[in-house]
Formats: C-alpha cells, structure tokens, sequence
C-alpha cells in the first residue's frame, strides 16, 4: 500500500498534468493520455478521468489508488461466483472455488500494484455485469440488455479492450432462455459492428505516442506472437513464481507454419463455438471466453514486450470455471467426506495467499522491483534500462552505464537505451563515446532521430563548434515532433554567442510548443527574463 508510483503509474499518474490539472478534459477526450505523449495510442478517457477525479477526492497518493483496486478485485472476485453459479450452473463449492482462485492468485498482484492496470479491472466488472444482466433479460430483455448495452459503451471510453465484449456476451447466449433470444441476439450483434468500427476507423486516428519504437510487425503478427507465447502464460498460472512484469519476445513477421497453425486454430475454435451453441458446452463456453480475452486488442504503438501477465486477469477466473466443470463431469465428490473438503480448501487457499504475499514483496520499491526481474530472467533489457534510470537519476553513472549496456546486449534496438547511455556518457565528460550512441538513433523512427540529432548538436556545441552545432538543430527541425527541440537547442547556443534579440526568439518559439514540461517551461521563462534584463541595461 505504501508503496511508490513504479513504471507506467509514474507517467500516467505522478508526472501527469492532464489529470492533475482542472482543464484538460479535452484533450483527454482526443486521446492524449499524460503530459509528454509517451503512453499515447491508448484510448481511455473515462478512466484517466476517474483517476483525476479520485485524485483530486483523496490526493494523488499510491495508497488510495490501490486501496480502490483492492475493491473492485474484491467486487469482481463477488460478480464471479453468481456467474459460476448461476450461468455455468457449478455448485456453492466450486463457485467459491472460482471466486478464491481468482482474487488470491498471485498472477493478479500485478494488477493490484499498477494503477494504470485497474482499468483491466474496471473491464471485468463491466463484462461480468453484462453477463448476469444478459442472463435475467429472458425476464425483462428490455431493461436488462440495455443496461448490459449501456456497459458496453462505458467500457469503449475505459479501454479498448472493452471491444470483445460482445462476443463475449454472445458465447453466453447458449445458456440464457429462449425468451428474449432475438432481441439478445441483435443487441450483440449491433454491439459488434460498434466495436468494428469502434476498433479498425476510431482507435487508429488517436493521438500517437511520441516514444515511437522501430520495431515492425502487423497485427496478425502480434497475434501469431501471443499466440507462441501462451505457454509462458501456462507456465506463470501454475508456477507464480516465475511472474516477471514483463518480458521480451522478438515480433517476428508470421511464417506459412504458423499459418497453418492459426488456420487451425481458427478451425477448431469455430467447431467449439458450433458445440457449445447445440450442445449448450458450459466448458467449450468458459474456453472460449479466455481465448477471447487474450486477444490482441490493445490500440497501443508495436511492442517487442509482448509478455505481460495482466493479460490473464479474467483468463484466471475463466480456467478455474473450466477446471470445476470437468471435476464435476468425472468426478464424484461425495467419495470425499466433508472434513477432508474443508481441509483441502483450508490449504489451498493458505498456499494462494503466501504465495500472493510473497509477491508484494517486489514492489516495495522501483529497485526491488526490477531485480526481482532479473532474478526470474537476467535477459531482460527493460530490467536493466529501469535500473539505469534510477542510477543514472541518482548520478551513480558508473552503475548506470553498465546497466544500459547490458540492455543493449540483449536488445540493441532499444533506442531509450542509446539515448541514456550516450546522455550519461557525456556527463562522464567521454562525449565521442556519447556522440557514437546518439548516431545510432538516426536511422530509427523520426522522434529518436531528432533525438540524435539534438543531442549531437548539444555536443557540438559543447566543443565549440557552433556551426555544425546549429547543422543538426537544422536537422532536427525538419523531423515530426521535433520543432520545439531545434528551437530550444539554437535558443541555448545564441545565448551562448550573446545573441540577445536572436536567443530571446528561440526561446519564445520553445516556449509555443505543445507537451512542454512545467520544470522546461520555467527555465524558458528564467532565461528570457534575464536577456531581456542584460538587453535594459546595456
């Protein structure tokens, strides 16, 4: 509870204007998700709005953030065992069963600690809810599918993710009455063309994320990705201990092998809808709908860290349903006396909860955090940047430079990794070992090539040689986004040179530019006060 903002939360949270200032709104609506633009290509202004409003309630404090996604596991946890016990028809028993694997397995702490993942959990409650207001509207298919409608378009403004829940919806209707079907059944289906549209014409035209990796792949290569990966998914779900918060997997282009396999899987989740639909398969359901969660939804710029186990937060509910349907198909439990039940049940949630607690451990500070990584997986080129971050910011550069080229060993396409490593470099006072990393950013996207193209300038700069100095500022200006840099960089060498007329200009145009830090903006403001006083006096 206690503690700090890690990862995503210190941009979405901590360092965000947007949701600590009282005027943002619109430009939450458009799609710009924190200050710099880094977390851009999420759309998600409901939830960055209910994280400013609880902000602004309680204070912007790790603490409460958490406290609330504490709740809605907990509400969650609550919804799962009606829908285990009323739709998949499991006894009291097993639906606690359910409910209890979900809430206290350690593959969940994740999304208790990063408040940016809540947003997941806000999801869950909204398809769980459609799935019980789906399943009454046999009673009054009026009332209860609109509201189940009306969730449904809550959860588009919360996370993208929201657009599976539909289908969702759908893989239930084998299980509902037969009142009310038709109307079910076109509510879905209306649903699925909102998301369509929602997802391939909406979420394409938001805002951008300036951190633009290099990294290629189509979606149906994120798809054939995840899909080679679901055993490490497995792998976590019966050995927590293996959980990492992310982990690396190149994005390679889809192969005819792979092809084939997707075809076929694409084959045999079509004969398991077709069962479940004529047959009324309570586990071809539950199947379905876990396969249907770990879609590729998200709207966000490519990724190389496809290994994420917040994936799985439903998944854990759906597989605990799963795994009770087929101990209630084979099993006879009444070979089992009441005291042995309560005994194991005694165990199993004692081994969830230690296992859990031992978690939280690791998310006692940005430190812990990302050695526990790389205890679990010494490969991880994120570990080591974040490590290099926190030394760097400690100015331990020594110890910052070693841990950006270990990322780079493992990854030498991580461009934030050159960059820092060139920075720190520098401040070593080695600025052609630094000016060998920032030329490594110019054959990247065009942000971290103005980038490389800034930071060469200041090195130029630094060793006086302000005409080539001014060459990659040039440079720099010509590139998307990277105005406002060639405007602060020519404004830094013309104060330089006491080109007092010239620097205060550069520095006003910096000063116009979009997504400017507060602590930047200040020191623009400083410097053209004090030109503009040297200007009076002379």
């Amino acid at each position: 509870m206690q503690a700090p903002f890690v990862y995503d939360d210190v941009a979405v949270i901590e360092h965000n204007d947007l949701i600590h200032s009282q005027f943002e709104l619109s430009r939450i609506l458009k799609g710009q998700v924190d200050t710099n633009r880094e977390m851009n290509g999420s759309y998600r202004p409901l939830f960055l709005m209910f994280l400013s409003f609880l902000g602004k309630l309680f204070g912007f404090s790790p603490s409460i953030f958490r406290l609330f996604s504490f709740l809605l596991h907990a509400l969650n946890g609550t919804m799962l065992f009606f829908v285990a016990h009323k739709i998949f028809s499991l006894s009291q028993r097993a639906s606690w069963f359910v409910a209890l694997l979900f809430v206290l397995h350690p593959i969940q702490v994740t999304n208790l600690a990063l408040v940016w993942k809540q947003s997941d959990l806000w999801i869950v409650i909204l398809t769980l809810s459609s799935f019980l207001f789906l399943y009454q509207s046999s009673y009054s298919k009026t009332f209860y599918g609109l509201i189940s409608f009306i969730f449904f378009l809550i959860g588009l403004l919360i996370k993208e993710s929201a657009v599976v829940m539909p289908s969702m919806g759908l893989m239930i209707e084998p299980l509902c009455e037969k009142q009310g079907r038709v109307y079910r059944i076109s509510t879905g289906l209306a649903c699925l063309a909102i998301s369509f549209l929602h997802y391939h014409f909406f979420l394409p035209n938001i805002p951008r994320p300036l951190l633009e990796t290099g990294f290629p792949g189509s979606r149906f290569d994120y798809l054939a990705t995840q899909l080679s990966i679901f055993p490490y998914y497995l792998k976590v779900f019966l050995f927590p201990s293996d959980l990492t918060i992310d982990r690396s997997f190149v994005l390679k282009s889809i192969s005819p092998h792979l092809i084939i396999v997707l075809c076929l899987l694409a084959c045999g989740s079509l004969v398991s809808l077709l069962y479940a639909i004529f047959k009324k398969s309570r586990l071809s359901i539950a199947a379905l709908i876990a396969i249907l969660w770990l879609l590729p939804t998200s709207s966000f710029h490519r990724l190389s860290l496809l290994y994420d186990e917040t994936r799985f937060y439903l998944v854990v509910g759906a597989i605990g349903v799963a795994f009770c349907l087929v101990v209630k198909k084979w099993t006879d439990l009444s070979i089992f006396s009441s005291v042995l039940l309560k005994v194991l049940q005694f165990v199993f949630v004692l081994t969830l909860v230690s296992m859990s607690f031992l978690q939280t451990f690791r998310w006692q500070s940005e430190e812990s955090l990302w050695k526990a990584v790389l205890d679990i997986d010494h490969r991880s080129p994120r570990a080591y940047y974040q490590l290099g971050l926190l030394a760097q910011n400690e100015r331990l550069l020594d110890e910052a430079q070693v841990y950006y080229q270990k990322a780079i060993q493992y990854n030498p396409n991580l461009e934030n990794a050159h960059l820092n490593l060139g920075i720190v470099l520098g401040q070593k006072g080695d600025l052609n070992a630094a000016a060998e990393e920032f030329r490594k950013l110019l054959t990247s996207t065009s942000y971290w090539a103005a980038l490389g193209h800034y930071h060469l300038g200041l090195g130029a700069f630094y060793r006086g040689d302000h005409d080539h100095a001014f060459v990659h500022f040039s440079q720099v200006r010509k590139l998307s986004h990277a105005s406002g840099q060639a405007d602060r960089g020519e404004a830094i060498v013309l104060t330089k040179l006491g080109k007092t007329n010239e620097a205060i200009a550069a520095w006003q145009r910096y000063l116009s530019g979009d997504g400017l830090k507060e602590k930047d903006r200040q020191v623009a403001l400083r410097e053209i006060e004090r030109l503009a006083r040297g200007r009076t006096i002379r």
